[in-house]
């Protein structure tokens, strides 16, 4: 690596890549931006060194390697600063010839070894092709069974993945809705008008219950991810259209804003300036927010609640920051928008966050979230029809007729729709009002037993039904907690920065509320008495993974096995 950048110092900067590929020499000659005056007192010292050194090999092995490493140095700093704002060890690694190469080697054999251990032998892929002759439906069903029953997923001991009301028959109703309509697309909303209808309907009465002006509108989606992704969008090209001159768009964000941003980021052209969160409160820095605003901001975002401590973000003050500088506020409640009004009613203290602050201009929520929508339906708000347009796509040119599409998908399953408008109808405010009373009333039992056990603490305040809780003490290792829960059937959610533990709950953990408190006591008093557990399993695992010098080699990673999980072995 020290050859590789000493070499590099004799090219143009500009020639990093192929400087890389040269024969390297082990004694580097002065730097061509010293100056003539610099570079003969380099030289002169370095030829004292080495006649002091002559017949002193570890000594002159001494004095080389310190060279390579003062020039390696000099020149990082120098190419870091000058030409490459963003070079990293990244980028050097994957300067240096067959590095790149045999770190993806190791990474793929730890994921293999990874996905033996995560997935159980009898759900391996086997099927190559399709079969030459249909399979009899009573052998089909009987394999989906047995598969489902491998999956081992308790909706009471799981928390965030799915979301099921304590009402009896809702699952079966709203499957049924979503099945009438399993063979329809929204994609013309001519072909199926009642689909229309019916997502109208939908955005109206979620409209309704975020308190939206006259004039405001909105669009289902297919979850939170695409309501955000749309929302990135939007407000990119509402950016070209009011400010052409800005040609590198910023988004400014709470570091605790959800990754689909991120993502939205990275597909869209827009750069994440990440606002620093309060260590203790987990709110994001106010006066770091209004520093950190610039010519190129085009979107602010907050969120309600965010994803990873359950915080409710100051949105009043956002939106301060937001009318300051001119600029749009996008709310993020797709966890909280069918929770929030709800706790609210209950009499619990949530500070403004709808469109009831005036700053606000578009807010996702999920219904299949605490709506308890079948999966696949989010909505989109807009307090203006004007900055929905930016949202739609349309092309006028295409050989095969006029395409306008509100969303990003084409196709938009008609079973989503039908299932979201049947919730809300069979829900009602009394239903939810229902639904929100057992999932809080869990939710302080189980921050009051955090509390109570020693070594424990909340994580920030939570807001509503998200509870995030980390140790206080080196000998309690929040993941080996996590990996005693799982033994006894609990799916606890592991976090980073801090390393903590997360739970969403639901109305369906009423029931189950005791357990868990007691649960989670065993597993603090078991990691106390067996130190060892802090070692092992997914404790050990992530321990590695933060070893790892850079989060983009992390992120490599994850990519790796993502794509080893998905191949068959």
């Amino acid at each position: 690596l020290v050859c590789t950048t000493t070499a590099a110092c004799h090219l143009h900067p500009h020639s990093w890549t192929n400087a890389t590929r040269r024969t390297l020499s082990l004694h580097p000659t002065p730097l061509p931006f010293f100056s003539p005056v610099m570079s003969s007192v380099v030289v002169f010292i370095r030829d004292l060194l080495h006649r002091i050194a002559r017949n002193n090999w570890p000594l002159m092995g001494l004095i080389t390697t310190a060279e390579h490493a003062i020039v390696a140095a000099v020149v990082i700093r120098y190419l870091k600063v000058h030409y490459y704002d963003n070079l990293s060890l990244d980028s050097i690694i994957n300067a240096v010839p067959g590095a790149a190469m045999a770190v993806k080697a190791g990474m793929r054999s730890e994921a293999d070894k990874a996905v033996a251990d995560l997935f159980p032998k009898d759900l391996e892929p086997t099927l190559d092709q399709i079969p030459k002759k249909g399979r009899p439906h009573k052998m089909i069903f009987e394999d989906l069974k047995k598969m489902r029953q491998l999956d081992k997923f308790n909706v009471e001991k799981g928390f965030g993945l799915i979301y099921t009301p304590e009402q009896k028959g809702h699952e079966e109703f709203v499957s049924e809705a979503y099945k009438r309509y399993i063979h329809s697309n929204a994609l013309d909303p001519t072909a199926f008008p009642s689909l229309r209808k019916m997502e109208v309907e939908v955005c109206s009465m979620t409209l309704s219950m975020l308190h939206a002006p006259k004039g405001a509108c909105a669009v289902m989606t297919s979850g939170g991810t695409e309501s955000i992704l749309c929302a990135v969008k939007a407000y990119r090209d509402r950016a070209r259209y009011l400010w052409p001159h800005i040609r590198e768009p910023e988004m400014l964000l709470p570091k605790s804003a959800h990754v689909a941003f991120e993502k939205g980021a990275h597909y869209f052209g827009l750069k994440c300036v990440w606002v620093p969160l309060d260590t203790k409160t987990q709110n994001p820095d106010l006066q770091a927010m209004r520093r950190m605003a610039t010519p190129n901001t085009v979107l602010i975002v907050a969120s309600a609640v965010q994803y990873p401590a359950g915080t409710m973000d100051p949105i009043p003050e956002i939106s301060q920051i937001a009318a300051e500088k001119g600029l749009p506020l996008h709310v993020d409640a797709c966890i909280g928008g069918f929770m929030l009004p709800w706790v609210e009613k209950l009499g619990y203290p949530v500070i403004p966050w709808d469109f009831r602050v005036e700053g606000v201009t578009s807010i996702s929520a999920d219904v299949h979230k605490y709506g308890y929508a079948p999966k696949g339906a989010s909505v989109i708000s807009w307090r203006t029809a004007d900055d929905r347009l930016h949202q739609f796509h349309a092309f006028a040119g295409w050989p095969g007729g006029y395409y306008a599409s509100p969303s990003l998908l084409g196709t938009r399953a008609g079973g989503s729709i039908a299932g979201a408008w049947a919730a809300l109808n069979a829900m009602g405010e009394e239903g939810y009002l229902d639904q929100a009373a057992k999932t809080m009333e869990v939710c302080k039992e189980l921050k009051k037993a955090i509390a109570d056990i020693d070594g424990l603490q909340v994580v920030g305040n939570p807001a509503m039904t998200i509870v995030c809780f980390e140790t206080t003490s080196s000998e309690l290792h929040p993941f080996a907690i996590a990996d005693v829960m799982q033994k006894k059937g609990w799916k606890v959610s592991r976090q980073q920065n801090p390393n903590s533990l997360h739970v969403t709950l639901m109305p369906c953990h009423f029931n189950v509320r005791k357990q868990l408190v007691e649960d989670l006591k065993h597993a603090v008093e078991t990691v106390r008495k067996q130190p060892n557990l802090s070692h092992e399993g997914s404790a050990a695992m992530y321990g590695v993974l933060a070893k790892i010098p850079t989060d983009t080699k992390v992120a490599d990673f994850l990519k790796i096995l993502f794509s080893r999980m998905f191949m068959k072995h």
